[in-house]
């Protein structure tokens, strides 16, 4: 289960009992239960619960600069603030404690970090990869720049439109979901996993182009030139479709480079199964960033007695280091040759692959009379 897209829908769900009211416009049962949906959150995916509470506190601020209708409780977003507050230093201190060490280094601000988006050369390779987000982003200022525009009007005649939050909402948190320099950089997308508000302001998002296409749609069938814009509208929405398709999802980045697969094949969860059944707890394994990723079992008190398993993971930091190396080594060799596979080094991850030599520098470094396991996902070392 990816726990941060649970969170996202609970998320969605405490959004929905904010703003339910009954037939007497109360809605006190409605927020209880957004309490304890609250509480699912937090236990679900507490970085998450830090995160979800910035978004509500902005849809509070936008509130309560354009409407008189009141949803999101100041009382409720206090009380989820010190629920998850209260969990991370009472229960989850370790984790507190693991992730101020790994933020509070100085050495990850001594410069920034640029993460790869644009590359010289392949700077229309780029462009045709976000379609998808410059059709959004067309959509999307119609949307929000009619809302808020008719809001202006709607003043004169002292009626008040909820729309108008929304709008202003998606305006303010807009620099969070397209493409900008705050999404160049590695300390905000990675360090501070900026990239996870675009999941969460995404319904937003999906309204305020909804509305765009509505109004654009609207405004020209009123201008007599309906069945020339029917086909235009209906164009950019397909191309729009298809661009998403095509471009946003791991198995499809295939289409204009090889990519580094961000999911295992039954292949290589096979070879995770025999590494777990058959090797001694507490042994040492070696391998890429993502297979370090798998292998997260660590020893607490009752670990032998229930029977579960635990090892020391670590990162390959340098493949010539390789034969220094003690215990198990782990090669997903089909991944590497086809798109190569992620180790450590001084950037943290580095992708080595089979080009340039690299596999000559990779199998130089394994003796195949250690090799103790192999499919044709995984091979396994002693």
């Amino acid at each position: 289960m990816i726990t941060r897209t649970i969170a996202y829908a609970g998320l969605i769900i405490i959004l929905y009992l904010l703003y339910k009211k009954d037939s007497n416009n109360r809605g006190f049962a409605y927020q209880g239960l957004a309490i304890l949906v609250s509480v699912f959150v937090v236990l679900v995916h507490q970085v998450s619960a830090a995160q979800i509470v910035i978004v509500l506190f902005l849809l509070l601020v936008c509130e309560r600069i354009l409407s008189n209708d009141k949803y999101v409780n100041g009382t409720y977003l206090a009380f989820f603030t010190s629920l998850f507050m209260g969990y991370w230093f009472y229960f989850a201190n370790v984790f507190v404690e693991e992730l101020l060490q790994g933020r509070a280094n100085i050495q990850l601000y001594e410069e920034f970090q640029i993460k790869e988006t644009v590359q010289a050369g392949l700077e229309w390779i780029y462009v045709v990869q976000h379609l998808d987000t410059s059709v959004f982003l067309f959509f999307a200022l119609i949307g929000i720049g009619y809302i808020l525009w008719d809001r202006i009007k709607a003043d004169r005649r002292n009626y008040v439109d909820y729309l108008s939050v929304y709008a202003l909402f998606c305006l303010s948190t807009l620099v969070l979901y397209i493409p900008t320099p705050l999404q160049t950089l590695w300390q905000t997308m990675t360090l501070f996993r900026f990239d996870r508000f675009m999941l969460l302001i995404a319904p937003f998002m999906a309204f305020v182009m909804a509305a765009g296409i509505y109004f654009l749609f609207t405004y020209l069938s009123k201008n007599g030139r309906k069945p020339v814009w029917i086909i235009a509208i209906s164009a950019l929405v397909a191309i729009f479709v298809l661009a998403s398709i095509i471009y946003s999802g791991p198995e499809s980045k295939g289409y204009l480079s090889d990519p580094v697969r961000e999911y295992f094949t039954s292949d290589e969860i096979e070879g995770f199964n025999y590494f777990i059944d058959h090797v001694n707890s507490g042994s040492e394994l070696h391998s890429d960033y993502n297979v370090n990723r798998f292998f997260i079992q660590e020893n607490f008190s009752t670990s032998k007695q229930l029977g579960l398993p635990f090892f020391n993971s670590y990162i390959i930091s340098d493949v010539g280091k390789i034969p220094a190396y003690y215990g198990y080594l782990m090669v997903r060799q089909k991944q590497f040759l086809n798109g190569g596979i992620y180790f450590g080094g001084s950037s943290y991850n580095y992708l080595f692959d089979s080009e340039e030599g690299n596999d000559v520098a990779l199998y130089n470094s394994l003796l195949k009379y250690n090799k103790i396991y192999s499919n044709s996902g995984v091979d396994l070392y002693y």
